[in-house]
């Protein structure tokens, strides 16, 4: 679990006081009992009461303490433990030597009683050695009250994490997410914490980012929860640990959606059927999967409807209602919003132009490792655009992308190192992950990698298909490049 740091305030003193006031209450009650039992015997009531008493004050400030303490470490309470546990160790032994007697304990009174001739000393001295015995019942049933509470305090605080890593998640902050989901949501009995764990690792950017954890969180239980249907469908969107597959990705989504009502799985699928991924293209269809899902207030669901007002995807082109539903969308806490919105302002579209707003709207997005901000700078930065070149700070902001598999910053990334002999092999194994995800510049830029032996050795076959591959995709300038490769074949 994440560490944490305690912090206590005024209110919260008095009640670990009680709390310890009532453990060393307890403590020389006990004592008391040991050193003078011969002299309280007769009070065994009073002190098996007494001690109660204290357990049950002890607990109720330890349970208060606990609960307002959210964050406060188990630790602190497990320490609370020690000594009742160490007392039950300590008295195991007198606890074995009381046992040998107990039975004589039990006969002892009545044999007295009926006349036979046993020494009422001998008889006390009995009663006396019982003595740990009670002792050690005493401290068990400490022990174990405080390892129950002890218990329920982390449990209580495991499951505040959890709701608030499921918060998190859905507010987009993935990153945050696996921190407060962590590796507990596996041992907790509601698998939908697991499958918000595994879909955060897949969807974090940075060193958060997982695939290979998450697909193996994740694939058993596609069949249990709409959020592990999801999580999958999104791997193979990106073909992250899965093979890119579009088609299955669809039937995932649609599996979720049997599930339960799922806005982020209905806003995939409505952008599945705006693109064809996967199924024939039907936008009017994958707009309103969209507007039904923006209309529960999801984020992810009105940054979509953005995205259809900005593009005319399904719905003629608004850029107005577009930055309309963007500033909703940040408003709801989408991340990606801010990136949308930053976009907008640097380069006019349906607000008037400000770059400076916009750079710092990209900029902070990209501060929350959001991999389209991130790439968008790359290329400001890299074309110059309103900014000083800077091609080390593009390859920077390319490469932080790229750790999400982004596949318009791999490909970025990739042409960037392609004009550096040194790197080149690197930069086509950036255009070949892209490439893996049908992204069609990457696969036109790998043709060309092919055809020139750029990073890679020479295969005219290969470019070609590449070219061909990019045609289809709608790339205009692969054209070009297949009449050179056919005008140079033999």
């Amino acid at each position: 679990m994440p560490g944490r740091t305690i912090s206590l305030n005024g209110s919260e003193l008095p009640r670990l006081a009680v709390a310890a006031g009532c453990m060393l209450g307890s403590g020389m009650l006990l004592g008391a009992f040991l050193l003078f039992g011969r002299e309280i015997h007769d009070d065994l009531p009073f002190f098996f009461r007494t001690g109660g008493m204290l357990q049950l004050l002890y607990a109720l400030a330890v349970f208060h303490a606990a609960k307002k303490l959210h964050s406060a470490c188990p630790l602190l309470f497990g320490m609370a433990a020690l000594i009742p546990l160490c007392g039950f160790l300590a008295a195991v032994p007198l606890l074995v030597r009381s046992l040998r007697v107990f039975r004589l304990f039990e006969i002892c009174p009545f044999k007295v009683r009926g006349g036979i001739a046993v020494r009422e000393e001998e008889c006390r001295k009995m009663e006396l050695k019982t003595g740990p015995a009670g002792i050690t019942v005493f401290l068990l049933g400490e022990a174990v009250l405080i390892a129950l509470l002890t218990h329920e305090v982390i449990r209580f605080r495991i499951l505040v994490e959890q709701r608030e890593g499921v918060k998190a998640f859905v507010l987009g902050d993935y990153g945050r997410a696996v921190e407060l989901l962590g590796p507990t949501a596996l041992d907790a009995e509601d698998p939908e914490y697991a499958s918000f764990y595994g879909a955060a690792l897949l969807l974090a950017p940075g060193d958060s980012h997982n695939p290979k954890r998450a697909v193996s969180v994740l694939q058993p239980l596609i069949d249990q929860t709409a959020m592990a249907a999801y999580g999958m469908a999104m791997a193979h969107l990106r073909g992250l640990e899965v093979p890119y597959d579009p088609a299955r990705a669809v039937e995932l989504l649609e599996k979720a959606l049997e599930k339960q009502l799922f806005p982020a799985a209905q806003v995939d699928l409505g952008a599945a059927y705006l693109h064809g991924l996967g199924v024939p293209a039907d936008p009017e269809k994958g707009f309103e999967l969209i507007r039904q899902a923006a209309e529960t207030g999801n984020g992810f669901g009105i940054l979509m409807l953005g995205r259809c007002h900005a593009g005319g995807w399904g719905v003629p082109a608004d850029p107005v209602k577009a930055v309309e539903c963007y500033r909703q969308a940040a408003e709801a806490g989408s991340q990606d919003a801010l990136y949308e919105l930053g976009n907008c302002f640097y380069y006019g579209f349906g607000v008037p132009q400000d770059r400076k707003e916009g750079l710092r709207l990209l900029n902070l997005a990209a501060g929350k490792n959001v991999d389209m901000a991130l790439n968008q700078l790359g290329i400001i930065y890299l074309d110059g655009d309103g900014v000083e070149p800077d091609w080390a700070r593009a390859e920077r902001y390319f490469r932080q992308a790229s750790r999400r598999s982004n596949p318009l910053a791999l490909t970025n990334l990739g042409n960037l190192l392609l004009s550096r002999p040194e790197q080149a092999e690197e930069g086509f194994r950036c255009l070949e992950k892209a490439a893996a995800q049908n992204e069609p510049q990457a696969v036109c830029s790998l043709g060309v990698c092919y055809a020139e032996g750029i990073g890679t050795a020479k295969d005219a076959a290969k470019a070609l298909e590449c070219f061909r591959r990019a045609e289809a995709a709608g790339v205009e300038w692969a054209a070009e490049e297949i009449r050179k490769l056919e005008a140079a074949a033999p």
